[in-house]
């Protein structure tokens, strides 16, 4: 879902939320024993791949922060 008014950056932690939870239900399912070994095959990429997309995000985030803090040094340097 999106956040009204919300930017790009500013839903990514939900985004994350819900991945992380994403990959602890198909984690879950993977155990139960009355489901075919092909079946837990994919629920378990599907995982792998949910956990990959919340490392890009985070990362993606990290750098978000990092520029936001370079655009106000650099501001504050301008105005010195």
């Amino acid at each position: 879902t999106t956040v009204p008014g919300a930017t790009r950056y500013e839903t990514i932690p939900y985004e994350i939320e819900a991945l992380k939870k994403t990959v602890t239900l198909l984690t879950t399912l993977t155990k139960i024993s009355q489901m075919s070994n092909e079946i837990k095959l994919l629920l378990s990429c599907y995982a792998r791949q949910s956990d990959y997309y919340v490392n890009k995000l985070e990362h993606i985030r990290l750098n978000e922060k990092q520029e936001i803090g370079f655009i106000f040094v650099e501001s504050e340097f301008v105005q010195a």
